[in-house]
């Protein structure tokens, strides 16, 4: 739980690192210079801290504390991509269809289970629904393809736009890693590219069928939504099915090949979770095609 702390950290002391709570060990936490910096992104603690500062009006940000503040936004950050995903389809389907698979996505698949504590993989998968918003918005105005990703094939003059929409928080980012890891360029993850060395195919194979962190196992609706993409992609919406579907192999390829393709000490496919929202777009002409 090193997100948590960096966000009790940043709202009882205004600062990121973790130095107050050394139970957060290695490998979850780094030594760099002075400080113990948790290895991972902080614009998830940055997010939840203002759920941090209200409850510490109320009560003590402790061991519990802490965990019930991160357990509220991560279901906030859960509930909002699930509202952004409801408007998404609805703009392709009705809004009774639309509404189930917003539902089915927040309640039926590990966005639950990862809501529980402040995983990076709300905040992930918030941004990749709005992402995927504005994508579609796109298709009527180009214009709001200068502020989702993906577009340098569909609309490549409006890659100038992304840049600058992407540069705050990037330059933020530079910023955070310059100031606790010692350079822009170092992050809590860096030296850590030889752990893709999951052989080919058994990482693959195991997120896909293991009985205890398979998606297939613990979310057969990715089936349906599976058949949903490639019925809109028949169905002449090709550039959208194609990319998404894309991006869902290409998560589902670099994940296999990580050493950690289980996820920890969890049940279910944890590590999948950032490619449900390009699934379950198609969720709805899924159930059309499968009824």
């Amino acid at each position: 739980r090193p997100t948590e702390r960096a966000a009790a950290s940043l709202a009882g002391e205004g600062d990121l690192d973790l130095d107050e709570y050394p139970e957060v060990e290695d490998p979850f936490a780094r030594t760099v210079g002075d400080h113990r910096v948790s290895i991972y992104p902080v614009l998830s603690a940055v997010l939840a801290t203002p759920v941090f500062l209200a409850a510490r009006a109320a009560f003590l940000l402790d061991e519990t504390g802490t965990a019930l503040c991160g357990k509220w936004a991560a279901s906030l950050f859960t509930a909002v991509a699930a509202a952004v995903l409801f408007l998404l389809i609805g703009r392709r389907h009705p809004h009774a269809e639309a509404a189930t698979a917003a539902a089915l996505f927040a309640l039926g698949t590990s966005m639950w289970s990862t809501s529980q504590a402040l995983w990076q993989h709300p905040a992930a998968v918030l941004f990749l629904c709005v992402a995927l918003l504005f994508l579609a918005l796109a298709e009527q105005d180009p214009a709001w393809a200068g502020r989702a990703a993906g577009i340098a094939v569909r609309w490549p003059r409006r890659i100038p736009a992304l840049v600058a929409w992407a540069a705050p928080v990037a330059a933020l980012l530079l910023a955070y890693q310059w100031w606790y890891f010692g350079s822009p360029l170092r992050h809590g993850f860096t030296g850590s590219g030889a752990r893709f060395s999951e052989p080919w195919g058994q990482g693959h194979l195991g997120v896909l069928l293991s009985p205890a962190k398979g998606l297939l196992v613990f979310t057969p609706l990715v089936l349906v939504a599976g058949a949903g993409l490639i019925a809109a992609f028949r169905r002449g919406e090709r550039w959208p099915a194609a990319t998404l579907g894309s991006a869902a192999v290409a998560h589902w390829i670099l994940m296999g090949r990580w050493s950690e393709w289980h996820g920890g000490e969890s049940w279910g496919p944890r590590m999948m979770t950032d490619a449900l929202p390009l699934l379950f777009v198609f969720l709805p002409d899924g159930f059309n095609v499968m009824p």
